[in-house]
């Protein structure tokens, strides 16, 4: 019989439109676009610095700086009638003869009678007398009889520097000094993570193939294990740490759900907020006047000639922009440590004076914490690369390092327990595998004075 029309004309598309009746056509294989898996935890661990700790705070003490400046009081200089130091001081010598007033109290580890002061205009005064009845003010004569200001007004809130002494011929010894230590700490912080999975679920076949295996439960712990060691790579950049501490002998107000204390770590980024070098690059992107404005500060602090920079995209296109226009700057770096070499996939230059090697950190602009909500994708990281001297031992310790307890026989930085009838040791009847993961660890930062944070403008 003949067929007319296309209404009775019988193609693929008619017999399938029942659409289960074709075989599905499907790619077995789970796509990774999260990329959750490089973090700054793993580049810790690839470097190897990852120390115990017997406690869970840990204290580091430093040498505090021998030279440090003094802040003048809002109102400083001040011609005293009847000098004690000298009552035939007339008013036209105020300016070489005064009472100088700070900011705060004067300690023997500030100033001493017999001190030499560097003003402002670079002339020198010296230290001819302290008021017993004001700690904060001093009598200064000029050491050259030039002026040591030629207002009033050029002393108010600046600082001032005691670089030198000068005794008289027979005198004793001056006031002595005592140069505190001065002491750094931080903690460690108890991560936890669980995935949990029934017999059926367990049993059960899925479309796609994870590691070679067709069942959920193997991505759903790998997810787990990724969520977990992503808690702590996050924690270890962006934390702080709590007040309250496992040694407390009285707790504060951070407690869990069941009552149990709970502490936290500051990470790198706060750690240099508190106590390393920050600076701003403007809306142009990083400049050379900007890093040059950097390489001052780390040169008065005395920082090493090696760095490590962590960054997100707006700090690796502002550097890259940068470098694009010098000559012979960027080449690929590797790493040898104990006789390893180690590819991070690093960028190095070198640049007054200092070598930096440039890191991309895909979790520096995670969408779901630090890109957007924060803006902590602008922020990069200078971190010394390799060690810091320990005062008076010889001995070297990493910059930075990762801190972890263990108890006898056990290692706490990562623990995992294996619990429920489907365990590989059955623990009771129920018919499910749970997965716990626990890990103690901190970070610890040395030196941090010599750790700096850029800000870039996105």
């Amino acid at each position: 019989m003949a067929v007319f029309g296309d209404a009775n004309t019988i193609s693929k598309s008619y017999v399938s439109s029942v659409n289960f009746l074709d075989q599905r056509e499907i790619l077995n294989k789970l796509l990774d676009v999260t990329n959750e898996d490089y973090s700054f935890l793993d580049v810790m661990e690839l470097m190897g610095q990852s120390v115990q700790t017997a406690v869970p705070e840990y204290h580091t003490f430093i040498n505090a700086e021998l030279y440090t400046t003094m802040t003048t009081a809002s109102t400083a200089a001040v011609v005293v009638e009847g000098k004690t130091f000298d009552a035939d001081a007339s008013e036209g010598e105020a300016k070489k003869r005064f009472s100088l007033k700070m900011s705060a109290a004067i300690t023997p580890e500030q100033a001493r009678v017999g001190d030499l002061l560097m003003f402002p205009n670079g002339n020198v005064g010296y230290v001819a007398a302290l008021n017993s009845s004001a700690d904060t003010e001093l009598y200064v004569i000029s050491v050259s009889g030039a002026d040591l200001y030629s207002t009033a007004t050029d002393l108010n809130n600046k600082k001032i520097t005691v670089f030198s002494n000068a005794q008289g011929e027979g005198s004793k010894s001056p006031a002595s000094r005592r140069i505190k230590p001065v002491k750094q700490s931080n903690q460690v912080q108890i991560f936890k993570e669980k995935y949990r999975i029934t017999d059926i679920q367990a049993a059960s076949k899925i479309e796609f193939e994870f590691k070679g295996q067709p069942y959920y439960f193997l991505k759903g712990q790998h997810e787990a294990l990724t969520r977990f060691r992503g808690d702590i790579a996050f924690a270890l950049m962006f934390g702080d740490s709590s007040s309250d501490k496992f040694t407390d002998s009285s707790y504060g107000n951070l407690v869990d759900g069941e009552g149990n204390p709970v502490q936290t770590t500051k990470g790198l980024r706060h750690s240099i907020i508190d106590g390393g070098v920050t600076q701003s690059v403007g809306s142009n992107g990083i400049s050379l006047s900007e890093l040059e404005t950097l390489t001052t500060t780390l040169n008065v602090n005395r920082s090493p000639r090696e760095y490590m920079i962590f960054t997100g995209t707006q700090g690796d296109v502002d550097f890259d922009n940068l470098l694009s226009g010098l000559t012979n700057t960027l080449a690929q770096g590797r790493f040898s440590l104990d006789g390893r070499n180690i590819d991070l996939g690093v960028d190095s230059f070198r640049l007054y004076g200092r070598t930096f090697n440039k890191k991309y950190l895909p979790m520096l602009d995670h969408k779901g914490v630090a890109f957007d909500a924060n803006n902590l994708n602008n922020e990069t990281y200078l971190v010394p690369k390799g060690k810091i001297k320990a005062a008076g031992s010889g001995e070297s310790m990493d910059y930075l390092r990762v801190r972890y307890m263990a108890t006898p026989g056990t290692d706490l930085r990562y623990k995992e327990i294996m619990l429920g009838g489907l365990a590989p040791t059955p623990t009771d009847e129920r018919s499910v595998l749970e997965c716990h993961y626990e890990s103690v660890q901190g970070l610890e930062v040395l030196g941090v004075e010599h750790f700096a944070k850029l800000a870039h403008h996105a």
